[in-house]
């Protein structure tokens, strides 16, 4: 017979090959079976990215471990050392990977803001009123910027995340008082 222990180990690494098929499964039905080459090719309008696909399947692998360790261990009130340990190790990954994104994603308005100066474009709003208009002082609303929006989304995903990591440690501590 196994060990408790043994017995423990072998289930979380059920888990955590569940969360793996669950996130194959969902790469390919997103990127097609691309996904399992070298690298992979998104066309985003005007804008064509290649890229690694292992970055994409593991970004995707620790989102989806993370939930699934949430969900389950929630149902236990958090009282498991071992599964919690995970739960948090998988939230740091997540965090850290979160960060990296941001990275890239300034980088890339940066490359945007350098291509539109470049090419002789003005960076507010690109037009030019004849005669000039009082309001033209003014700030011009409305203008739409992807990567902004993108950098804000990405914050927000970090701050839920860190709110359920500190939730997690907090229903953890109650279950030991208790």
């Amino acid at each position: 017979m196994l060990s408790s222990k043994l017995k423990l180990l072998l289930i979380e690494i059920s888990w955590l090959l569940l969360a793996a098929v669950i996130t194959l499964l969902l790469c390919t039905l997103i990127f097609g079976l691309q996904i399992f080459q070298n690298s992979i090719d998104i066309n985003l309008h005007d804008t064509y990215f290649v890229t690694q696909s292992s970055p994409i399947i593991f970004i995707f692998f620790i989102v989806i471990s993370f939930t699934i360790y949430l969900i389950k261990e929630g149902k236990h009130s958090y009282r498991r050392k071992f599964q919690n340990l995970i739960t948090l190790f998988l939230g740091f990954i997540l965090l850290m990977c979160l960060s990296h994104l941001i990275n890239i994603v300034a980088t890339f308005a940066s490359f945007e803001k350098f291509s539109q100066a470049s090419s002789g474009e003005s960076l507010d709003n690109g037009w030019t009123v004849h005669p000039p208009l009082e309001a033209k002082n003014s700030k011009s609303v409305g203008k739409f910027e992807p990567f902004k929006i993108l950098s804000i989304l990405i914050i927000l995903t970090q701050l839920i995340a860190a709110s359920l990591m500190i939730r997690l440690g907090y229903k953890w501590g109650q279950a030991k008082l208790f």
